[in-house]
């Protein structure tokens, strides 16, 4: 599987605010991304005091041309997941994944996304 530039700069704008870029920790392409997901300081370097967590991205096909993509978020604790959840990670990770038609529909016509 290869690294798509269109797919990797959208995805890129995902990380808003104060959100550090996910750090790729495990990979079995094509099938499953583990990344490390936390916070920075003004400085870009690691926040150590807002929790930081873990995402493994799966995807399988489940017939018919369709494709499924699970995503688990993990969490150090209740109380970081808790915060994370106040702050709108459940709304970012919508406004996310409603964009990924538009961003595959746009590599399979070889138009930006």
């Amino acid at each position: 599987m290869q690294e798509r530039q269109g797919v990797r700069q959208d995805v890129g704008r995902l990380n808003v605010g104060s959100r550090s870029p996910p750090a790729a920790v495990g990979m079995q392409r094509p099938r499953r991304l583990h990344v490390r997901d936390g916070f920075a300081n003004p400085d870009g370097s690691p926040n150590q005091e807002m929790g930081a967590g873990g995402m493994t991205v799966t995807i399988e096909p489940i017939g018919g041309g369709r494709t499924r993509m699970s995503i688990l978020n993990v969490f150090p604790d209740t109380a970081t997941m808790e915060q994370l959840l106040a702050m709108g990670q459940e709304e970012g990770m919508r406004e996310a994944m409603n964009q990924i038609d538009a961003i595959l529909a746009a590599e399979k016509s070889g138009a930006p996304a």
